[in-house]
């Protein structure tokens, strides 16, 4: 804590009003011309100076300067909106406590409580500069302290030296707004609002502004911003654009989609094997590359062929053995990746992911004496990052986890080697928070169930509800919902079972605040009273207090039964397509079984098709299918006619592709007597 005197500190601000509107071009300002005589005029209290210099916007201001476009209409699109800025922090002060004083200003609290001259503070609280946007769907604030971005409050944030120039892109659509920083996706956040019919944005162009804004404090989630302020900030180029398309994952580096995966290992007795599905029209071309612990990397050159399932034997590929490495998977199109992890009998599998944060959280986790967890990070930036590995709950631990990961490498940390013995066992939740983003998954290895698991974990502080398409209770199985609860406030968690035959049911449970771990066995009769009828899991999660106030928190689903582990996170949002790389037919009906699942979320019927690309490329399977509103379908893949026979020399690998008038939730098992264990996929969803 340090007493609030002359510091040196940044604060900039810029108000978007976005919603969903398209121009026939960009409006870009690359400040080789004053934005005044682009026709752009000046807002707030103007007490200031701007100038150009070299091609750089300088504005200098204590209190309010800021520019807006001087157009007042408003126009439609049916994509979303991109905002891009280059910029930095040239300089930042804030005045002395008696200087405000003599100014008749007060210094208030995020509560609005005024100061005294004695007054200490934390400076990692304060908000020293923010961008705000509202486009009729949702209120989103960027704010920026002395050493990172953060975005909304909700523990999704970046480091950054604002001292220096960089590229701020904001991209927003019906399910998200993403944060690009210098062209690599530093934060995914996921809406909480039901839009209801919503399909279009509008842009009010007087609410469309850039600049400085000193002059306020803010209350919003805990962070707090002063009066008094004098700014010195250089824009390099402004601007925004409605006219681009939209996707539910941008495609990514120089026009390449890009796929993480942090786990990876191979040796004696151990297969790995990536699916890559390709269900465009056109031949996906690009690189598979293999990041290891020590910096070092090989890149191998791929193409995926149109309408075709295809398979990289990782061992086949030349990678080092008995090295743990991370994959990237780049493509100059849309592709769904997913890594099948074999050993010993244990079977693990899990889909590649496009996100990237600086914050991550498991809430499974469990130490044994037959349990073996590890954390495994990837670090795709240029710079070295490091990491703050934290358990719930904290005290179970011999020491602090906090490891550095080098750029563009693989860390592991194997978790249960750091617990107290006399602890054991337990269960826990992980939170990852890092200075730069990252990638993490849980793998896990129990000699007890012999078989393991392998899942991503959730970006952020978590998500306010979420939908698992698949759960069956027997006598012999074990099904758990596990929830990691970030928040400084209890919540009221209320879970939904959605039974394949039209019945639902509903239990609320109270959950604990300041990252509580709490796990919910669904096995039990007062949560699913209907044994071996195949349900749908759905979930939200809200203020123990306020009951309006949405509340995000770490949520998994965990399959156990003898021989087999499977665990996914849940799936936040629904989507009209899913894709999974995955699938195998053996000649052996009974040896391979696999299950494909579909839960409607929505108020309509959804109806659709399945299409089955296989491994030769040659005729796809087309079967229709149809779920009620708050329904759900189960499809025995092992069993389907539909589907084309394996051969009689062993069998058939396939891919999935999924697409509905609607969105629905998708979910894919994998249980193999030949190589033994099983394995889940959340699979791949976009709109």
């Amino acid at each position: 804590m340090i007493k609030l005197i002359y510091t040196k500190i940044f604060y900039v601000a810029a108000l978007f009003l976005l919603a969903n509107s398209a121009f026939a071009s960009p409006v870009i300002l690359n400040m080789d011309t004053h934005p005044q005589d682009r026709g752009w005029v000046t807002s707030c209290y103007n007490t200031g100076s701007s100038s150009l210099d070299n091609g750089i916007l300088k504005i200098d201001s204590d209190t309010c300067y800021s520019f807006r476009p001087q157009l007042e209409t408003t126009e439609y699109s049916d994509t979303g909106w991109v905002v891009k800025t280059r910029m930095r922090i040239a300089d930042s002060q804030i005045l002395q406590y008696d200087e405000l004083s003599s100014n008749n200003q007060t210094l208030v609290d995020a509560n609005g409580n005024p100061f005294s001259n004695n007054t200490f503070i934390d400076p990692e609280d304060l908000v020293l500069a923010h961008i705000e946007l509202s486009d009729d769907i949702r209120y989103a604030k960027l704010s920026f302290y002395a050493d990172r971005v953060k975005l909304n409050g909700y523990y999704q944030e970046i480091k950054l030296d604002m001292s220096q120039f960089h590229e701020f892109r904001l991209v927003g659509d019906l399910t998200s707004i993403r944060l690009y920083v210098d062209g690599a996706l530093a934060i995914n956040w996921r809406d909480v609002v039901n839009y209801g019919n919503q399909e279009r944005f509008y842009l009010n162009m007087r609410h469309l502004s850039f600049g400085i804004n000193n002059n306020n404090y803010s209350s919003y989630i805990n962070e707090i911003s002063y009066p008094g302020v004098r700014s010195v900030t250089e824009w390099d180029s402004f601007e925004y654009d409605l006219s681009a398309p939209m996707t539910g994952d941008d495609i990514q580096d120089e026009g390449m989609y890009v796929q993480y995966m942090p786990e990876g290992y191979i040796g004696e007795g151990i297969l790995e094997f990536v699916g890559v599905l390709n269900s465009s029209a056109q031949t996906a071309a690009g690189e598979y590359q293999v990041y290891y612990s020590d910096g070092s990397s090989q890149i191998f050159p791929v193409s995926f062929p149109p309408y075709q399932r295809s398979s990289l034997d990782i061992r086949g590929l030349g990678v080092k053995q008995d090295t743990r490495f991370a994959s990237v998977l780049k493509t100059d199109r849309r592709t769904t990746a997913t890594l099948i992890h074999y050993e010993q009998g244990k079977a693990l599998g899990a889909n590649f992911t496009t996100a990237t944060n600086t914050r991550w959280g498991i809430a499974e986790g469990f130490a044994s004496l037959h349990t073996e967890d590890y954390l495994n990070l990837f670090n795709p930036g240029d710079e070295m990052v490091e990491v703050e590995v934290k358990i719930h709950p904290e005290h179970r631990l011999r020491n602090d986890l906090v490891l550095r990961v080098h750029s563009k490498s693989r860390a592991t940390l194997p978790v249960h080697e750091f617990f107290k013995e006399e602890s054991l066992p337990f269960p826990y939740g992980i939170t990852v928070k890092s200075t730069g983003p990252v990638v993490a998954a849980l793998s896990r290895h129990d000699a007890g169930f012999g078989d393991g698991m392998l899942f991503m974990a959730t970006p952020g502080m978590g998500e306010t509800s979420g939908y698992v398409a698949e759960g069956l209770a027997t006598k012999n199985n074990y099904e758990y919902f596990d929830v990691l609860n970030l928040n400084t406030f209890p919540i009221n968690l209320e879970l939904s079972i959605h039974y394949i035959d039209g019945i639902s049911q509903t239990t609320k449970h109270y959950i604990s605040g300041y990252n509580q771990w709490t796990g919910i066995t669904l096995t039990d009769n007062n949560i699913v009273t209907r044994p071996d009828i195949a349900y749908a899991v759905e979930y939200q999660a809200t203020a123990y207090y306020n009951h309006n106030l949405n509340a995000p928190v770490i949520a998994n689903f965990i399959h156990a039964q003898a021989g087999r582990m499977e665990g996914v996170r849940f799936q936040q949002d629904s989507h009209r397509y899913w894709e999974f790389a995955e699938g195998f037919r053996s000649a052996n009906q009974a040896a391979v079984q696999e299950h494909l699942a579909i839960f409607n979320p929505s108020n309509e019927a959804a109806n659709g098709t399945i299409t089955f690309y296989y491994d030769d490329g040659l005729n796809p399977t087309v079967v229709p299918f149809k779920v009620s509103s708050y329904g759900k379908a189960s499809f025995a893949l092992h069993k389907l006619t539909e589907l084309r026979q394996a051969h009689s020399w062993g069998g058939i690998s396939y891919g999935i592709h999924i697409n509905s008038n609607v969105g629905v939730i998708a979910h894919f098992s994998h249980q193999d007597k030949n190589l033994g264990g099983g394995f889940a996929l959340n699979g791949t969803g976009w709109d």
